[in-house]
């Protein structure tokens, strides 16, 4: 017999057993192949071969829309360089492991198959290489996925197949369901996630702030003025100073405290004649007050009929009810806790953090929640408690961003390909930088922060993902198209969550 006809023979499994599983879809079978004949009742390639999680990969495939095809087989492959069935070769076989995959693929190029490869080269068998079968690469199992998996293959034969197998079934295992699809849809009506809306980011439902009530002269005799300053980019101070408008005392802030007024930087000083106020927000508001020489002695100023402008500035939008303002008119400033709502309320139209959008909140909450139910959660002992969803816990997008770009558990992914991952049931995030908090890198990231997810797009086409679907919170919170969130992407990424193949 030739050395050529032994290489070919060596492919059609000289010596094989199996086990297989089968239920209501999938067959699930496990192929063990030799070249050295004795190696059939090897204890230790058997105990390799019980280590194959089938009911695991019977599941997932069971479960998997995309895989064409009801059955998988996983092959392991026992190569001894040095022997052909009975008999011990003279000259070990010059075949290498990249050729007998190759050769292997050629063999199996139709079907669902996973190949487990150990070589004996003299030292006894090695794990070489672990592949995949064309179909299952093209459908389901896809580079990004069988990198990940092949970078985190632990050593040791038995190990390898071990973990190997429950990487692959975790893999194979799609995470978006109808199920989860219809549960996420719902969650975007959710009115915490909307402009204005409260919700529980950052721990509690307490969004104070500090408002103006109007007080007659005997009320403010013997209050202090209220001055606010506030500090610009170019450490310039600017003030605003009243003398006869603004006035407070100490039961008026009692209670105030930095933590209860989200997203707003502030401090107060207090001094013999004044209360000095350390904010651009406060800074503005007086401002405007002041110059707009208009007074309401009935209404507190959270009343008034304002309307947003930006982060920083409101505008009042009726004037012509209000009176002009002489010098008898006063206002307390006072810090108002009687807006704390329940979870979904607005928030005042005076708080800083008022047309804040929850587009991190929302991704949070939509992983851990549906997702991955109970993944990340405080009694699983693989994930750390402090960890709400793979980038830790409720965090502002930029840093979302941040983590998803250096997180060993993120790959990134290019955008053509991005809904193909979606389509077959993966988690693939898109994020962006905002500008403000990157503001010292020069106005490189001078665009709105942000992050929304890949959702199931039917009949998607490779490369077509400006019209493909994603869900998310923020100034449209549903189910919409990635052009209609972001008319550039230049400036953003697309990074696909793998970790949890490594811990399910």
């Amino acid at each position: 017999m030739t050395r050529k006809k032994l290489k070919i023979l060596m492919f059609i499994a000289i010596n094989t057993i199996f086990i297989s599983l089968n239920a209501q879809n999938a067959v699930i079978e496990v192929k063990m192949h030799v070249t050295k004949s004795s190696d059939i009742q090897n204890s230790q390639l058997l105990a390799i071969k019980e280590k194959v999680h089938v009911d695991q990969l019977k599941m997932a495939m069971d479960s998997n829309y995309s895989i064409i095809g009801d059955t998988l087989k996983v092959h392991l492959s026992f190569f001894d360089v040095k022997a052909f069935g009975p008999l011990e070769l003279n000259t070990p076989f010059s075949l290498n492991e990249e050729t007998y995959v190759t050769q292997w693929k050629q063999h199996y190029s139709v079907g669902n198959h996973i190949l487990f490869l150990f070589m004996n080269e003299g030292d006894g068998y090695e794990f070489k290489k672990l592949e995949i079968s064309d179909p299952l690469k093209q459908k389901h199992l896809f580079p990004e996925v069988m990198n990940f998996i092949r970078e985190h293959l632990p050593s040791g034969n038995e190990e390898v197949v071990d973990d190997g197998t429950r990487f692959l079934a975790n893999a194979i295992m799609p995470v978006w369901t109808s199920d989860r699809k219809n549960t996420a849809t719902n969650l975007v009506h959710e009115n915490r996630y909307k402009n204005n809306h409260i919700n529980f980011f950052h721990g509690n439902f307490k969004y104070g702030f500090f408002d103006l009530i109007p007080a007659d002269s005997n009320t403010v005799e013997n209050m202090k003025l209220i001055n606010s300053i506030y500090t610009d980019e170019n450490d310039e101070d600017h003030w605003f100073f009243s003398d006869l408008y603004i006035y407070s005392n100490s039961n008026n802030i009692d209670g105030y405290d930095p933590s209860k007024v989200k997203d707003w930087p502030i401090s107060i000083e207090e001094s013999d004649t004044i209360y000095i106020i350390y904010d651009k927000f406060i800074y503005n508001l007086l401002t405007y007050i002041e110059n707009s020489d208009k007074h309401d002695s009935n209404q507190k100023v959270s009343d008034w009929s304002w309307e947003y402008v930006n982060r920083l500035n409101r505008r009042i939008t009726n004037l012509s009810e209000m009176s002009d303002r002489n010098s008898n008119d006063k206002l307390i400033l006072k810090f108002d806790e009687s807006s704390t709502q329940n979870e979904g309320s607005e928030i005042p139209i005076l708080s800083p953090v008022f047309n804040n959008t929850w587009c991190n909140v929302f991704a949070s909450d939509m992983t851990r929640q549906i997702l991955f139910p109970g993944f990340f959660s405080s009694n699983n002992s693989n994930i750390s408690n402090s960890n709400y969803a793979p980038w830790g816990p409720h965090n502002y997008a930029s840093k979302i961003h941040d983590v998803l770009n250096t997180g060993e558990g993120f790959s990134p992914v290019g955008f053509g390909e991005a809904w193909n991952y979606t389509n077959a049931g993966y988690i693939v995030y898109l994020t962006a930088y905002n500008w403000r908090y990157y503001a010292g890198l020069a106005g490189k990231y001078d665009y709105s922060g942000h992050i929304a997810t890949c959702y199931p797009t039917q009949n998607y086409e490779n490369g077509s993902y400006l019209n493909a679907n994603i869900i998310q919170a923020g100034g449209t919170t549903n189910i919409t198209q990635l052009n209609q969130v972001w008319t550039n992407i230049n400036n953003v990424q697309a990074r696909i969550y793998l970790e949890y193949i490594l811990k399910l």
